[in-house]
């Protein structure tokens, strides 16, 4: 090769023939008549060699060779390296012997030995050990290969990684192999040799760099990826990347028995991110979706941007949620037959709902103040004209079905009906704060629209604030949702972001299991998120307790899993024997070493996507325009704030 670095220029052998290349690397174009191979598109357009590594011109390249193996061995004990979460390349070679031959140096191997063996006893000497493990392993080879049980092979294992710089392709060196540390195979860099390593991992069959070991059939079925998982699905909301063979993961809910998901993952492990890629594909299919937010404003872009109400439960907000308010569904043979019987299903909810407002922790009514309870709310309902029927929710100046909702009563209503009765003074002075005080968060007609498409219920103010609220401020969302989702006949999604808040009460943690189970029925699916098993489980081994069984209710009726990185190696664990993950699955959601560098940057959006019965390791991939919607990054985000603030005052559209 002869480089003309003045003008850039540079003449190659390439297929037999002079040909000359012109500009850059990564540009370079072979100039031969005018025709294009194959293998001009496919190939890198330069490889400069070396020692440790190959630039191939803005990306770089290190082969590694197996060179030291573990002495026992269990299947899929490759799977971490298989599975690793990076851009590699793994190949291997496998060259099988014949027996005869192969059962005559054992046997010349099988004398040797039994020789030292026996002069050591004729010594009186302990004979070596190593000895003494390697007759019985060529005695039960020979037998083995005499009986053609197995056969003996040479095998040969290359792995290949790329970056985009040489300081990432070092840190990604050093996780390999430590990953493959942790598995007993030890691994030599092809230092001066990396122009044939790399050629020996193409698929062009060319072994350049020789650096097997003998193994038999029955050990050597354990190193193979017979078949990796894939979930790809005709329709469906796309997911990413399938990290085992590098297809995209597509996954329709829909086909499944129940639409239901739980996402586990700690902070910043890109959880919201995955949720919001796929809610987003689910409304372009026509879903409404409706989103819990305990956070400062984790969701507000995103239901801002599809055009969304975003609504602040706060005690300074205007937005209201009425809790007695009768929501009629649209298809009422639907309903079972206590869901046709509205006040006496919505008395239920309001004495527990009030239970949860109105005592501490652990408390609960007495069986006297539910009756009061009871006798009263059916009153203000009475009063009302309402019955447990949904044909009197309507006002009978209209048609059933096409008329008016009568006016539906409110927090007010049952205080001033507990002041008049004779032994609710002391319910009524117990709710006077959420009707008349500074806490009046739910005396109003609800003003959230139920046709929007995208709902947004924020409650930071409320969990930051007044925490002793917010378990009554999810049971009112719950009862809000159920109504939601029986509002029309279009299927819908619901979100819980940070869901553990739900399951610190028996009561609410009753009310999600029921919203699991029902929403089934009303076309929905709700989606749990939160940072740990821990928060719905409990600590392994605990003692079970009620919230544990309503838990055990979600997980079974969630029949998509989605398992990110964990807090810490004890929650992948209790992950993995939770939901039956394998041992590189255990190690994909196993967190870093160093939490809080680049290498739980890399780990972001990965994690084992379960569907049913299928799991695959996914990395969370979306377009560049999808990207900026749904982003949580707060670095990406102030630069996407920016521009579009430049683009506005540009006159340019968003």
């Amino acid at each position: 090769m002869i480089r003309l670095p003045k003008l850039g220029w540079r003449w190659d052998r390439h297929g037999g023939a002079d040909k000359l290349v012109l500009g850059p690397p990564e540009r370079t174009a072979y100039l031969d008549g005018g025709r294009t191979t194959p293998g001009d598109l496919m190939a890198p357009a330069a490889m400069d060699p070396r020692p440790g590594y190959l630039d191939l011109g803005g990306r770089y390249a290190r082969t590694l060779k197996a060179v030291g193996f573990p002495r026992d061995v269990e299947n899929g004990w490759l799977d971490p390296l298989y599975s690793f979460p990076a851009d590699l390349r793994v190949a291997q070679y496998i060259f099988p012997l014949p027996s005869g031959p192969v059962i005559s140096e054992l046997n010349a191997e099988i004398v040797k030995l039994e020789t030292r063996i026996n002069d050591a006893h004729r010594r009186r000497k302990p004979p070596d050990a190593y000895d003494l493990i390697a007759l019985e392993d060529a005695v039960a080879l020979r037998d083995a290969l005499a009986r053609n049980q197995i056969k003996l092979c040479v095998w040969h294992l290359y792995v290949t990684l790329f970056a985009g710089s040489l300081e990432e392709l070092d840190d990604l060196t050093d996780r390999v192999r430590q990953e493959l540390d942790g598995i007993m195979l030890a691994t030599r860099t092809c230092y001066f040799q990396q122009e044939e390593g790399f050629k020996t991992t193409l698929p062009l069959g060319q072994l350049l760099v020789p650096s097997g070991r003998n193994m038999d059939t029955l050990s050597l079925a354990t190193t193979m990826p017979f078949s990796t998982s894939e979930l790809v699905h005709q329709s469906g909301e796309f997911w990413g990347i399938n990290l085992a063979n590098r297809s995209v993961v597509i996954l329709d809910r829909g086909l499944l028995p129940a639409g239901h998901m739980v996402v586990i993952g700690a902070t910043g492990t890109g959880k919201s991110f995955a949720i919001k890629n796929v809610m987003t594909q689910s409304h372009w299919w026509g879903r409404p979706v409706l989103v819990v937010d305990p956070s400062k404003s984790e969701w507000r872009r995103w239901v801002e941007r599809l055009g969304g109400q975003y609504v602040h439960l706060s005690l300074s907000s205007a937005h209201r949620v009425n809790v007695c308010a009768l929501v009629p569904p649209q298809d009422l043979s639907r309903l079972e037959e206590d869901e046709l019987r509205p006040v006496s299903l919505k008395v239920g909810f309001l004495i527990n709902f009030l239970e949860v407002l109105l005592n501490n922790p652990g408390a609960h009514f007495s069986p006297a103040e539910r009756a009061v309870l009871d006798r009263v709310l059916r009153q203000v309902y009475a009063e009302r004209g309402f019955t447990d029927d949904w044909a009197s929710v309507y006002d009978t100046r209209f048609e059933r079905g096409f008329g008016r909702l009568k006016e539906m009563p409110v927090l007010g209503d049952v205080y001033d009906a507990l002041r008049a009765d004779p032994e609710g003074g002391d319910l009524a002075l117990r709710l006077e704060p959420y009707v008349h005080g500074s806490l009046a968060l739910f005396n109003g007609q609800t003003n959230v629209d139920l046709s929007s498409d995208v709902i947004g219920f924020n409650i930071y103010g409320l969990l930051k604030g007044q925490p002793h609220l917010a378990e009554a401020v999810y049971y009112a969302l719950s009862d809000f949702a159920l109504a939601w989702l029986w509002s029309d006949r279009r299927p819908k999604e619901i979100v819980l972001d940070e869901a553990h808040h739900m399951f610190r009460r028996l009561n609410t943690a009753q009310f999600v299991s029921r919203l699991y189970r029902e929403a089934r029925k009303a076309g929905g699916r709700v989606t749990l998120m939160s940072q740990c098993l821990t928060d719905f489980l409990g600590r392994e081994g605990g003692e079970d307790t009620p919230l544990k069984e309503e838990a055990r209710v979600c997980l079974a009726n969630a029949y998509t899993k989605f398992v990110l990185t964990q807090t810490n190696p004890a929650e992948a664990r209790y992950a993995g024997r939770v939901f039956n993950l394998s041992q590189a699955e255990v190690r994909l959601v196993t967190p870093p070493a160093d939490q809080a560098g680049e290498s739980l940057r890399l780990r972001r959006g990965v994690g084992v996507l379960i569907a049913g019965g299928q799991r695959v390791a996914v990395r969370v991939q979306v377009p560049p325009s999808l990207h900026r919607l749904i982003t949580t990054d707060p670095e990406e985000l102030r630069i996407i704030e920016a521009e579009e603030a430049e683009d506005a005052e540009a006159g340019r559209p968003a």
